[in-house]
């Protein structure tokens, strides 16, 4: 379990990941020291031996013209007393001749009898040639008895036969050395190298935790979060890429907060309209439903002149019901956006105008004077002209609906400073209160909505109307005063105004 939980937690897989590395790093640390602490050792070992060759050969030979006989060594031409007495005293050295071709006689050896070994001479002559005042670099040869051994040495010139070629470490050396290496000089580097560690991992590990504990404050306020607490955010105050990640998610937050309220509101919306779509629709159905079966029951009993009135209700009630469900149908495509507005300049003055002409028998039923006031060369305006002429509809319908008997009716088409033309709807009507301005354009708006919705009015025309102008990137706005009236009003776009490219060339001759 302890385990299980080590490897589930960043702050452990952090911390085990870096105890690895300072173990790679200190075997490393370890490694490079001794190697260093060697390389050290035979420098300062060849600089400070750098003439014994010389000397020893001033006392080693006899006779230094017969030294090889027939290009092999002549033994007696060795001073053996003092090799015996050089070699007990410095154990540290092995001795050999060679001859001009590199072939090494070990004089420790000589008595026996030698096939000569053949060695790399170039490191001999590199070390002659250098000067023993400025000798600085380290020049290592190879070891007769281990070709692929590399180490430092001494050499001197004999006469032209060969060279004295001394070895500044023996192999009695190498055992020795092994040996201190295996128990002294590991020992001081695995001491160091705990200590180092140990000190490394303390500091890391208070480091570690200081970087990771704004992921700590992260992780338990998402943990909040999902466990339901939509109010949990991260607070952070330092800088860095985990403020950034905290500011995110807290945006992200308030996102989701803001639309589960507006899917809370839609819901609640939602409901509403099925509880008015289904009463609207009902009483329609209703109708038709009772006058169709009073006409097959009486039959023969009904006259054609009250047959004709059952008829028109009928269909007075059908044109009514296939209102409300097209208009249902208008919203439900505005609000999932599957109605995309084709722009083409037009002027909106004269779309305003056969709207009137086909208003105009509504208007005058109920003695309702309508006037106009357009300004003087009024510019073309861009939109789709449907569903403007659709807008302009359910407003100056929504007028005449609410405007008393001999009342009046304004519109006004201005065009403005801004580029834009603005259109308004004035009515003498019933007028809204200013607590139900800011819901009317909702569909269904249910809080009294029998004091603004007709008994033929489906009550969605100003929320197809809102939407619609939400397309053309404009809003509808309300001034209205209860008792006196209403004013709807909304503004579109000059066509001079735009980046019209796109758009096809439009002749004015063609709207004069």
């Amino acid at each position: 379990m302890f385990n299980k939980k080590i490897f589930e937690s960043l702050y452990w897989r952090i911390c085990l990941t870096f105890l690895a590395l300072l173990l790679v790093v200190g075997v490393a640390y370890s490694y490079i020291a001794i190697y260093c602490a060697e390389m050290y050792y035979q420098e300062t070992n060849q600089k400070l031996n750098v003439g014994l060759a010389s000397s020893i050969a001033e006392n080693l030979f006899i006779d230094s013209i017969t030294i090889f006989k027939y290009g092999e060594m002549n033994s007696s031409a060795i001073n053996k007393t003092f090799l015996k007495h050089l070699t007990n005293t410095n154990p540290n050295i092995e001795v050999y001749l060679l001859n001009q071709w590199g072939h090494s006689y070990s004089l420790s050896d000589f008595s026996k009898k030698q096939k000569p070994r053949k060695i790399d001479i170039a490191p001999v002559k590199q070390f002659l040639q250098k000067n023993k005042d400025t000798y600085q670099t380290m020049i290592v040869g190879e070891n007769p008895r281990n070709i692929a051994q590399k180490k430092v040495f001494s050499a001197a010139k004999i006469n032209d036969q060969g060279y004295l070629y001394i070895l500044l470490g023996s192999e009695r050396y190498d055992n020795v050395t092994q040996t201190l290496i295996g128990s002294y000089i590991l020992a001081m580097s695995a001491q160091a190298m705990l200590l180092t560690l140990v000190s490394a991992l303390v500091i890391g590990l208070l480091a570690i935790w200081f970087l990771t504990k704004n992921l700590w404050v992260i992780i338990q306020t998402v943990k909040r979060f999902e466990q339901g607490d939509l109010q949990a955010r991260i607070r952070l105050y330092s800088k860095g890429e985990l403020t950034t990640l905290a500011n995110s998610f807290n945006k992200m937050a308030d996102t989701i907060l803001a639309n589960i309220e507006e899917l809370k509101s839609t819901e609640v919306l939602r409901r509403e309209l099925i509880a008015n779509v289904s009463h609207d629709l009902r009483t329609p159905l209703a109708i038709t439903q009772g006058y169709i079966e009073t006409l097959l029951m009486k039959n023969e009993q009904v006259d054609a002149k009250e047959r004709k009135k059952y008829m028109e209700i009928i269909l007075t009630s059908t044109q009514k019901l296939e209102k409300l469900v097209s208009e249902l149908f208008a919203l439900s495509k505005l609000e999932a956006k599957q109605i995309k507005p084709e722009l083409e300049p037009f002027f909106i003055h004269e779309l305003a105008q056969d709207i009137l002409l086909r208003c105009k028998v509504l208007a005058d039923e109920k003695n309702i004077e309508v006037h106009t006031h357009v300004s003087k060369d009024l510019p073309l305006v861009i939109g789709d002209i449907a569903l403007i002429d659709r807008v302009l509809q359910n407003l100056i319908d929504n007028a005449i609906k609410f405007t008393s008997e001999n009342g009046n009716i304004h519109i006004s088409i201005q065009s403005t400073d801004k580029q834009e033309v603005i259109i308004e709807i004035q009515d003498t009507g019933v007028g809204i209160t200013e607590a139900e301005q800011a819901f009317i354009f909702d569909r269904y708006h249910s809080k009294n909505k029998a004091q603004y919705t007709q008994e033929d009015s489906s009550g969605l025309g100003l929320a197809i109307v809102k939407k619609i102008l939400e397309l053309h990137d404009s809003t509808i706005q309300l001034k209205s005063e209860l008792g006196k009236g209403s004013t709807f009003f909304f503004s579109l776009p000059i066509y001079q105004a735009l980046d019209h490219k796109n758009l096809p060339s439009v002749p004015m001759n063609n709207y004069t």
